[in-house]
Order: C-alpha cells, then sequence, then structure tokens
C-alpha cells in the first residue's frame, strides 16, 4: 500500500492510450442518463481527456461534476475506453488543484473537522430524541478515528491538508 504521501497506484489505472480507442460512436452518451437531460457527454469527455491530456483544466467545465458514476457508458463501450474512470480522474484533479464545486469542498471540509460527512442537525437530534436512539455517536470524539479520517483525507489529495504538509 502506498504512504499516505505518495499516490496510491489504485488510482492509476486509466491508461492513457485506452482513450485512443474511442471510435466516438456515442453509445456511452446515448446510455448516461443524464445526457438527455442536460448538456452533459461521456464521448466528448473522453474527447476532451485525449485532447487536452490534464492540461487547461478550466475547459472542463461544470458538468465533470454532474456525471452519476451509475457506470452504464463503461458497460455500453465495446472500446473498452471507461468514461466514467476519465470523469473520476479528472474530478480528483480538479479537486487537488482547489477546483472543486462549493458543496463538495463544503462536505470534504465537515469530514475533516467532525468524521462525518454531513453536521448533525437540531431536526436530527430531534428525531432521534423522539425514537430513543440517543446522541449520534460522533467520529470526531474518538482521536484514532479522526487520525484516520486525515489520512483518507491526504489520501484524497484534500488541499488544506497538502498545504499543512508535514509528515504523518
Amino acid at each position: 500500500m502506498a504512504s499516505v504521501e505518495e499516490r496510491d497506484p489504485r488510482w492509476e489505472r486509466l491508461d492513457r492510450t485506452r482513450m485512443n480507442f474511442c471510435i466516438q460512436c456515442g453509445r456511452c452518451t446515448s446510455a448516461c442518463p443524464l445526457a438527455t437531460e442536460i448538456d452533459y457527454s461521456p464521448r466528448q469527455k473522453v474527447n476532451e481527456e485525449r485532447l487536452l491530456e490534464g492540461e487547461n483544466m478550466d475547459e472542463w467545465g461544470a458538468s465533470v461534476w454532474t456525471c452519476l458514476a451509475c457506470y452504464n457508458c463503461n458497460e455500453t463501450c465495446e472500446q473498452g475506453v471507461h468514461a466514467a474512470s476519465v470523469v473520476r480522474m479528472v474530478r480528483q484533479r480538479l479537486f487537488e488543484m482547489g477546483l472543486a464545486p462549493e458543496g463538495i469542498n463544503k462536505v470534504a471540509a465537515e469530514f475533516s473537522r467532525s468524521g462525518m460527512a454531513f453536521p448533525v442537525t437540531g431536526f436530527t437530534r430531534k428525531m432521534r430524541k423522539e425514537m430513543d436512539l440517543g446522541n449520534v455517536p460522533t467520529t470526531a470524539a474518538d482521536p484514532k478515528a479522526m487520525e484516520e479520517v486525515r489520512i483518507l483525507l491526504k489520501r484524497a489529495r484534500y488541499p488544506p491538508l497538502l498545504e499543512e504538509g508535514g509528515e504523518d
């Protein structure tokens, strides 16, 4: 397993040459549940990544964050291009560059602070009390668990933790 400071090799599964197998047939886009609802095309995203080769990340736009990760595009591609993996890689690079949407950054910040993806609200506390469930168990109360959260976020290359530097 890679150290926290090293990139986990499992993130590097996408072979750039595989994208060159795309024949722009559009099967991935026709299988995409979003393609008919919004301006989103897995075929276009693969082509953009192939042409941009990881540069000019501002060219991607917000649509890369709309992918549902349903993997229909991967299933229908006869060339084995894996458009969903391309989108995942681009999202990761944008996240590392601090270019993720505000909502993604809020979830990451809350996870970093409390170990939970979403804050416990007054409504949640009220409902738990009415159901005799007691207080929500929190990760933040367990230093060992919070260290694991920190390691996960470092591995995900969460920008605020990278800026801190240091060894973990």
